[in-house]
């Protein structure tokens, strides 16, 4: 029975932990978001906007990491919490 609490326990943390993650993920994607607006609004060649694929490129590797933690990681680890 304690050994079942004690996972249990576990598995919140790591529930708790995942969920600050995520948090953290979908703020630095929001500040790249920003980032990437400023820098399209400041930087220009020959009066022209230009795009940034590096920074873009990183952006939507962020967010889909974000996607992916919540769609998966967050889930699975609610569904053993409550399997014990």
């Amino acid at each position: 029975m304690n050994n079942d609490r004690e996972q249990k326990r576990r598995y919140e943390m790591t529930l708790n932990k995942l969920n600050i993650i995520g948090r953290k993920i979908d703020e630095l994607n929001r500040d790249l978001i920003s980032l990437e607006q400023t820098l399209k609004n400041n930087i220009r060649i020959d009066d022209k906007p230009i795009e940034n694929e590096s920074l873009i490129d990183t952006e939507d590797k962020i967010r889909e990491s974000s996607r992916s933690l919540r769609n998966t990681a967050i889930p699975y680890v609610k569904r053993k919490i409550y399997e014990y």
